[in-house]
């Protein structure tokens, strides 16, 4: 599990997740209803003498009973879990983004609907229930802070001040006056507005009152008119970002981002 997660944040969903069964004592009821359900079967097989369909038909009907409340039990866990991450500081997103990644697992493997056997709900409901629920409680989707990807910062390398998505140099300047500041002010609003879930078009060059911006969505990650000389252009560092972007995206591909 340790391997499989990427953050604390993805840890900490599925702990929380236990923890709700357990808090919640999801295993006591279900065996309770096992047994009820149970005892109708076996009902059904005494007053039938075992003869015919209809024990067959018993026994299907509880195994499909039984699976119905676990994955009424399973979605609680999620949805309660999802509280116990937000409350407790973790970010949300690592609930969706650890069971991302086990769809894609899965995608690895060949299919075989289990039908009445199911005993969780499907993986991309329960992504399709996690996400539903952070919109609807207004909490932000950001799944780069559970995944730690797109982690901007800046650093000098001789005689230049360079800034870096996950490592990688999406823009520079030389090591003059201003610019560390210009390129940290860049890294700051990139960190704020930069997320999995940006579309490429709202990464783009705007001409704005006679000089040219760089927007990511609603934010201005710098202007054309504090570039120094010698610095890439807005059109260069925006296609930097997008790679970037893409980047981070190949390494989670399952996230429906636009979603």
């Amino acid at each position: 599990m340790l391997d499989f997660c990427r953050s604390d944040d993805e840890l900490a969903s599925i702990l929380a997740h236990e923890l709700v069964h357990t808090d919640r004592k999801h295993g006591l009821i279900q065996s309770s209803r096992n047994q009820r359900l149970s005892l109708g079967a076996l009902a059904v097989t005494i007053a039938t003498g075992g003869a015919g369909a209809a024990p067959i038909l018993a026994n299907l009907a509880q195994v499909a009973i039984m699976n119905s409340y676990s994955k009424d039990l399973e979605r609680e866990a999620d949805t309660r879990g999802l509280d116990m991450l937000f409350q407790s500081g973790y970010e949300p997103s690592g609930a969706v983004t650890v069971m991302e990644r086990l769809q894609e697992e899965e995608l690895k493997r060949p299919y075989v609907d289990p039908g009445v056997y199911a005993g969780h709900p499907k993986t991309r409901e329960r992504v399709q229930s996690l996400v539903g629920i952070i919109r609807e409680k207004g909490w932000p989707l950001e799944r780069k802070r559970a995944l730690r990807l797109l982690r901007t910062g800046t650093d000098e390398r001789n005689g230049t001040i360079v800034l870096n998505i996950d490592g990688k140099t999406v823009w520079k300047a030389p090591a003059v006056e201003g610019a560390a500041e210009l390129l940290e002010k860049a890294s700051l609003s990139l960190d704020r507005h930069l997320q999995m879930e940006t579309s490429p078009y709202d990464v783009a060059v705007h001409e704005v009152q006679g000089a040219k911006v760089l927007r990511v969505g609603l934010g201005v990650i710098v202007s054309g008119k504090d570039l120094i000389p010698g610095m890439p252009s807005l059109e260069e560092f925006r296609e930097n970002i997008l790679a970037a972007l893409n980047r981070a995206r190949s390494i989670h591909p399952v996230a429906d981002y636009h979603r």
